[in-house]
């Protein structure tokens, strides 16, 4: 469930229309796709 949640939110990325609100989203995903043993925290910024 978690790495489908992380693989749709990348492929949302390009529809964001706010380019530094995908950017942010985008580092956000790739510290928890390094770090997989932390809890999702992404909810947030949704």
């Amino acid at each position: 469930m978690t790495n489908k949640l992380i693989i749709a939110l990348f492929l949302l990325i390009p529809f964001f229309s706010n380019a530094q609100f995908g950017d942010l989203l985008s580092k956000v995903l790739m510290q928890h796709v390094t770090n997989l043993t932390r809890p999702i925290s992404i909810m947030p910024f949704l």
